[in-house]
């Protein structure tokens, strides 16, 4: 409701369109495909890099933290300003 009718969300129904349940169901495919298609829109791009750094690169598993790395190169080649 918060994303249709209200639009509290930039670019909402595009986004939940292609970021839904079953797309996000992979891990790698979460973070190397979806995230940087998220982070296109300057609105999110800050809080992913947060997130990423902050959380994802500080993981316990190693798998998680590989996977990260990358997704952080291909979100940050995105912020150019």
């Amino acid at each position: 409701e918060n994303v249709g009718r209200q639009g509290s969300f930039p670019h909402g129904i595009e986004l939940v369109t292609k970021v839904d349940y079953f797309s996000v169901g992979s891990r790698s495919h979460a973070f190397l495909t979806l995230a940087p298609l998220v982070a296109e829109r300057p609105e999110y791009r800050a809080a992913l890099l947060e997130h990423l750094v902050r959380r994802q690169l500080r993981h316990w598993d190693v798998a998680m933290r590989r996977v990260a790395s990358e997704a952080l190169r291909k979100v940050a080649a995105l912020d150019v300003d």
